[in-house]
This record gives C-alpha cells, structure tokens and sequence, in this order.
C-alpha cells in the first residue's frame, strides 16, 4: 500500500489528536493554503491515521509529524510513522520514504528518514539532511482502513484593509456641506413644479434617490448616533415636504415622487438593523467600499441595496391596494 502524505500514529485518544492536529494547523496557518484539507481516520483501539492535502510541502509535513510526535502544552503522548513523498530539490526527490523518530534523539527539532533502498537520514527544520547510521529499515505502509474521515479544513481569514474611523468633528462638517447643497437643490426642484410637473417628478425622484445614494456611501457618518439621527430627521422632513408640495403646489399623482420621497427612509431602516446584526456576528464595523474588503461585506452591501429598492415598492403597492 503506497499513499502520500499518510501518518499514521499510535497511543493517544481520537479527541487528543484531533485537538493536536487543530492545534498544529492554527499555529502554521499562514503558511498553508485556504482549503487545505487534512483527512483523520480511527483505525481501530488507540490507532489513528491523517492522511494530509496533496498540496502540503515536505517541511510542512515534517513539521506536522514532529508536532504530533512531540505536542505543545499536552499529554499526548504517541508513537508516528509517515510516508511521503520527496518534492523538493533535493536526494528525496520523488522518492517515496518513511519518517520515523529516533528514542536516542535529543535535538526535537527534526525528522528522521529511510528511503526504499534503507539509507537513513536525520533531516532538520532548516532543511539541512545528514546521513547516519541507523538501524531502522524501510518498510511498506500497512494497509489501513480509510472509511468515514472527519476532514478538517484549513480556513483562512482575509485581511481587512485598515479603515480608519473618521472623527466626529470631520464628519460634522461633511454633514453640514452635503445638508447645504441638497438644500439649495431642494428650492430649485420646487421652483420647478411652478414651470414642467414633468421636469418636477424626475428631478424629485432623483433627488430622492441621491440623499439614500449619500447615506448608503457615508457608512461612516451613520456610525455616530447624532448623524444618524439627523439623517432620519432629513428622511422624515424630506418625505413630509414632498407630500405637501404635491397636496399644494403640484398636485401631481405620480409614484415616480413617492420612490423618490420613501427612498432615504428605506436605506436607513435597512442600515441600521443589518449593521446592529453585522457588528453581532463579526465584532467589527461593516464596510461599505468597493471592492469589498470581504465576502460578508458584500452580502451586507447587497441586503442594503435589495431592501432600499424593494420596500418603497412594498410601501407604495400596499398603499394602492388599500386605496382601491
């Protein structure tokens, strides 16, 4: 029976190992890639096997073998055997071997190795490979039940870019420069109610869907509970205003103007819960940037963006249904 990558251990109960196997895949985790996945079968009373991902590297492997031979911080207590196969640059190159260690060892910090043709070695971390005199043979794996595995696999986080938490004081100005310019433009779009109610519906919509454009890309104002507050004050008044302009000033009947008056609303009410939930989950801020620094900020961004366009829909239909 010849498989790669296959250790098989010794003494030790099934939850040690796999607690040493874990123990052994956080402290490397770096250097190993995501998805990597170590298979650990029971192969009868105290005997387990690992039968490792085909992509880890000889050191990697040597490594793990002497992590299970000689476990941090546990009375685990084992006795490996492992096969591998030589990838690297070197006299084990495509050879098949045997990974043993030596009771007469005092150094821990290093593998010993016999190859097919029973020469051995004592192969270091630092990659340097010494002949010795050995009386250890190379022997064919036994074959061994592989049935039923439990896989654990190697998950990587994803660095997140630093963001930096704007301070109140910046924030307050932005605020106040953005809430004076929609102000200006909130006096022309209703200037133009008095001249083109066509003009007047598309440029209210838009206006609407501009401020819900400012909340959703602002994430970082939102943060603070006064600008939030303000935000929901602006999305109250600005829906209020464009009720009363069309009941006296344009009395126009048009759902283009109230998904353009329910829009601000909408992003907040969705914004505030799902980041509430968002915080919950990852103990961290959501992030609204593109590319998204992570998979689940992207979701978070796309349940903001489906519930801003879906619920002025919802609101405005049930409106009309009641109506009718």
């Amino acid at each position: 029976m010849e498989i790669d990558n296959l250790i098989l251990i010794k003494g030790g109960a099934y939850a040690d190992v796999r607690n040493a196997l874990r123990r052994w895949i956080k402290l490397v985790g770096d250097q190993l890639e995501a998805g990597m996945v170590f298979k650990l079968y029971k192969n009868g009373r105290g005997r387990h096997v690992i039968l490792a991902d085909d992509r880890i590297n000889n050191s990697q492997f040597y490594h793990l073998t002497n992590f299970l031979q000689f476990p941090q911080d546990s009375d685990l207590r084992t006795q490996i055997e492992a096969y591998t196969r030589g990838k690297d640059e070197n006299i084990f190159k495509n050879q098949l071997v045997l990974i043993y260690f030596s009771k007469d060892d005092r150094d821990y910090d290093n593998v010993f190795v016999v190859t097919a043709d029973n020469k051995n070695f004592k192969v270091g971390f630092d990659r340097t490979i010494k002949h010795i005199v050995d009386s250890v043979t190379f022997k064919h794996c036994p074959d061994v039940l592989l049935e039923s595995p439990e896989l654990i696999t190697v998950h990587k986080e994803i660095p997140i870019r630093a963001i930096t938490l704007e301070d109140e004081t910046s924030v307050g100005k932005r605020f106040k420069k953005i809430r004076k310019i929609f102000i200006q433009v909130l006096l022309i779009v209703t200037a133009s109610a008095l001249f083109n109610d066509a003009l007047f519906t598309t440029s209210s919509f838009l206006l609407g869907m501009s401020i819900a454009i400012w909340f959703f890309t602002d994430y970082q104002m939102l943060r603070y509970k006064k600008y939030f507050n303000y935000s929901c004050l602006i999305s109250f008044l600005f829906a209020v205003y464009y009720y009363l302009t069309q009941k006296i000033i344009s009395p126009i009947n048009s759902d283009l103007i109230d998904f353009g008056a329910l829009y601000p609303g909408s992003l907040l009410l969705a914004q505030k819960p799902g980041r509430l939930i968002f915080i919950s989950l990852f103990n961290r801020e959501p992030v609204v940037e593109r590319p998204a620094p992570t998979f689940w900020d992207g979701v978070y961004c796309m349940i903001l963006m489906v519930t801003w366009a879906l619920l002025p829909l919802l609101l405005i239909t049930l409106y009309n249904f009641i109506k009718t």
